[in-house]
């Protein structure tokens, strides 16, 4: 099983709305995996990390999801683009608020987003 099927499996998510993006920076890798809700297709950050080619960040990532999936904190973040006033809902994982904001603003205009709500899930 390829190692991108094996994330999206283990993320309950469609192959087709992960974006795996790669950086070369000199002898490293920086590798984005973003998600995509198909509601409203917006893609956000789950995670980043550095690596020294491609196939090293990939099993980075594929090992950071399997230790920490199940252990980070799960947020809602109730939000809407500026320029509407349709409301989304989005979920993320992350250690704490300060990361899950980082990651919804990742590449984005802070201005261009109005967060109406921030929700911390219910641990099981």
């Amino acid at each position: 099983m390829q190692i991108e099927t094996q994330i999206a499996s283990i993320l309950a998510i469609a192959p087709e709305n992960l974006n795996f993006e790669f950086f070369e920076k000199g002898n490293i890798v920086e590798l984005n995996l973003y998600t995509k809700n198909p509601l409203h297709q917006n893609t956000f950050l789950f995670h980043s990390l550095i690596a020294v080619n491609k196939q090293e960040a990939l099993e980075k990532m594929l090992g950071y999801i399997q230790t920490n999936f199940n252990l980070e904190l799960v947020y809602t973040i109730e939000w809407a683009e500026a320029s509407s006033s349709q409301r989304f809902k989005s979920f993320f994982r992350g250690r704490n608020i300060v990361e899950i904001i980082d990651k919804f603003f990742y590449n984005r205009q802070v201005n261009s987003y109005t967060i109406y709500q921030i929700v911390l899930n219910p641990i099981a």
